[in-house]
């Protein structure tokens, strides 16, 4: 018994709203980039590990800077200025480690761009901490918007393999048990 293969790269229809499973539900499919909700709402897992991978390493610069504050206040003499230095880079590096667990919840990207917001602040004190804002800041968005076409990617093969016929392979169009 053979049945029709399915496409690996289906046509798109002309209305992609007509499309089954999209459309019906806006909540239940992931946005497109353009869209405002994109950019602050909840991403999807893979978006999630991308923005957390992002905010781990930008933690580590972080602290390295206010270690590098202080180290320059206690060299010109005022040890106390670089205390206060190391704390608030300190909390800031623990931000971006609290971020991460809250990018499951609605607030949580709007979170990550405070804490890219504070690390272009931060840059006050360090003027070069601009490239490091900069660099975390594009990452910060590659992460967006790359990581939402992958879980689109993903949720539309997900789909997909819904569709096909239970105990049949995409390769062959057979049922496996029947060797």
């Amino acid at each position: 018994m053979t049945t029709a293969r399915l496409d690996p790269h289906p046509a798109a229809p002309p209305d992609a709203s007509s499309a089954p499973g999209r459309g019906e539900d806006p909540d239940a499919r992931l946005w497109p980039v353009t869209d405002a909700r994109a950019w602050f709402g909840v991403p999807g897992r893979f978006t999630r590990r991308l923005l957390a991978t992002t905010l781990l390493a930008q933690s580590l610069i972080v602290f390295f800077g206010a270690l590098v504050v202080r180290g320059f206040a206690v060299g010109a003499g005022e040890p106390e200025r670089g205390t206060v230095a190391l704390w608030v880079g300190g909390g800031l590096a623990v931000g971006c480690l609290l971020v991460t667990g809250l990018l499951r919840l609605p607030g949580g990207v709007v979170m990550g761009w405070l804490v890219q917001l504070l690390t272009l602040a931060s840059a006050l004190v360090l003027p070069s901490m601009v490239l490091v804002a900069l660099i975390f800041g594009a990452l910060w968005v590659t992460a967006l918007v790359q990581g939402r076409k992958v879980d689109r990617i993903k949720a539309d093969a997900e789909a997909a393999a819904g569709e096909q016929a239970p105990g049949t392979t995409p390769d062959d169009g057979e049922d496996p048990t029947a060797r």
